[in-house]
């Protein structure tokens, strides 16, 4: 199959709302990455040109995947007040809960990420790259079921 055979895939693959998982396999440096990276500039679709990109290059937790695409949103909800106000909202009365039991919850960034990941990623195209460099201690079936829980 020809590059811009594989891109018109893509595309559609991409535009087909029915579709919840795209998986792109070959050898590495076969320009995997590159296409999805053409793709994403060349969509007039929001979500596919503004996708979260994390490599699992020597990542060993689903946690440490999510912290990566929380990193990759962030610098995004400044470019939209409404959405960091409404992150920051929806926050609120979770630490309140969480401090009721310890107040040093409200100084673990890391929970606090945590907790939001699912609401900061909700309706995100998600771009998982790397797969077969990720460390040892990250199992395939964490990877498979991290991507089931953002798919429900």
């Amino acid at each position: 199959m020809s590059l811009r055979e594989n891109k018109e895939d893509l595309v559609n693959l991409l535009s087909d709302r029915d579709n919840k998982v795209v998986a792109l396999s070959g050898k590495w440096g076969t320009g995997k990455t590159h296409l999805l990276a053409e793709v994403g500039r060349e969509s007039q679709d929001k979500s596919v040109n503004g996708a979260l990109y994390v490599s699992l290059f020597g990542l060993s937790g689903v946690d440490q995947v999510k912290q990566k695409l929380i990193e990759a949103v962030v610098p995004r909800l400044n470019e939209h007040p409404k959405g960091r106000d409404a992150v920051k909202q929806a926050i609120r009365p979770v630490l309140k809960v969480l401090q009721g039991f310890h107040p040093s919850f409200a100084a673990l960034s890391e929970l606090n990420l945590m907790l939001l990941a699912p609401m900061m990623l909700r309706e995100r195209v998600i771009v998982l790259d790397d797969i077969e460099r990720k460390h040892e201690d990250l199992g395939t079936d964490e990877i498979l079921g991290f991507i089931d829980e953002y798919v429900q």
